[in-house]
Parts: structure tokens; C-alpha cells; sequence
């Protein structure tokens, strides 16, 4: 925005009024720096999964480990689930028997042929989403 000698002057402007559907195009155009690498937002995918993915790389899930890091009073950092591992990011959405168990099904009902449950961090799952494009996608079944 410019300031000029008796109104703001922005690009989001539609006939003199702040237009949110020109702000919300370009959110959804935009893409966002981040430690290793670009992340663009996909229409794709719903924006809650998409914001969940934009924290974790930036490694800002509140994990156990995490929350320990920032001086938040925890009872243990093992994972509750399978109180094998400390809980972690990686842990919680790969490693945890049953974040594998989940994304075994997932992957059986996207069709994915690139195996994720080879994977051991959220950032390699990451790495393989860019070849996922060619799955097929499931239709919405409407309740009748």
C-alpha cells in the first residue's frame, strides 16, 4: 500500500473499495519462503491440510520433543501411543506404528505406487508428493 496525500492506494482495490477476492487470488497464488525450499499453496489440496504441511516445515507441529524444546512442562516425551519412541514430528506422521497403519490405508486408497512407508521423515514423504499427481482421484459419494 502507498500513501498518498488523502487515501491509501492499494492493489487491491475494485472500483475504489477493498476487494477481499483480489487479496484472497493472490494468498492463493502466492508462495511462501521457507528453511529449505518453496511451498506453494495447491487448490488441490484442503487449506487445513496444506497449513498442517506449511507448520511442519517449518517445524513448528507441537510434538512432545517440540513443546520440551520450548520450555513447556511436559510429563514424558515418549509417544502415548506406542511408548516406544519420543514423540516427534517424524515420529508421529511416519515412524508411530499407528501413523503406518494409517498411511497404509491412504496409500491403498489413493492408488499410490510410490511407497511412503519406506520413508523415515516427513520431509522425504514431501519430496515424492510432487509425483502423486498422476493417482487417481477419488469422487466425493454424497449421502442420498
Amino acid at each position: 500500500m502507498a500513501d498518498s496525500n488523502d487515501r491509501w492506494i492499494s492493489d487491491f482495490e475494485e472500483d475504489a473499495d477493498l476487494s477481499v477476492a483480489l487479496l484472497r487470488t493472490r494468498l492463493d497464488r502466492a508462495s511462501y519462503p521457507i528453511p529449505d525450499d518453496e511451498f506453494t499453496w495447491s487448490d488441490v489440496v484442503p487449506k487445513k491440510v496444506s497449513c498442517f504441511v506449511w507448520r511442519e516445515k517449518q517445524n513448528r507441529i507441537p510434538s512432545m520433543v517440540a513443546l520440551n524444546k520450548r520450555g513447556v512442562l511436559v510429563n514424558a516425551t515418549t509417544c502415548d501411543r506406542c511408548q516406544i519412541n519420543d514423540e516427534t514430528t517424524d515420529h508421529l506422521l511416519i515412524e508411530c506404528p499407528l501413523a503406518k497403519e494409517v498411511l497404509s490405508t491412504v496409500e491403498q486408497w489413493c492408488g499410490v505406487s510410490n511407497s511412503i512407508l519406506d520413508c523415515t521423515t516427513v520431509h522425504e514423504v514431501l519430496a515424492k508428493d510432487r509425483r502423486w499427481g498422476n493417482a487417481q482421484r477419488k469422487k466425493k459419494i454424497q449421502n442420498l
